[in-house]
């Protein structure tokens, strides 16, 4: 399912449950436990819940929900000689549908902002970008994520 036809499925207001790494989600079925809580949550509701469970767990439970599942960071960076660092296409690759970017616990510069979120267009993925004040929602703004997170 590409971007825009994902982003028809999606009510607004939108909650994003991001799993984080607590110890009750370091195992891939605890992290699931959540994610399948959320989309029951979410079906029953009818709000729209987006769940972003650790960055090791993303393609197993991307496999087996269907809520949107997203990554809760990721590098700017391009795919290559890059140990340890999770680039765009590897969020696309295990099959999310988008990412948080500039989170409160892992901020970046406005230009790696800006590469990420063009960058997720181009891989038709759900940029989210997280900021913390007026001034930087504005400047987020002017980049075109998919949707700001004020957190």
């Amino acid at each position: 399912m590409g971007v825009i036809s994902m982003l028809q499925n999606i009510k607004i207001p939108i909650i994003v449950l991001n799993l984080k790494a607590y110890p009750h989600v370091l195992n891939a079925d605890d992290a699931l436990k959540y994610a399948k809580i959320a989309e029951e949550v979410a079906e029953e509701s009818g709000v729209s819940i987006v769940i972003a469970p650790p960055q090791y767990h993303l393609s197993y439970v991307a496999k087996k929900v269907k809520i949107p599942v997203i990554a809760q960071h990721a590098e700017p960076i391009e795919a290559g000689a890059a140990t340890g660092f999770v680039p765009l296409e590897a969020v696309k690759g295990a099959g999310a549908v988008g990412t948080l970017i500039n989170h409160s616990e892992h901020r970046l510069k406005l230009a790696d902002i800006n590469f990420l979120v063009q960058k997720a267009k181009a891989l038709d993925l759900i940029s989210i970008v997280c900021t913390d004040v007026y001034e930087t929602s504005l400047a987020a703004a002017t980049l075109g994520p998919n949707f700001i997170a004020i957190e």
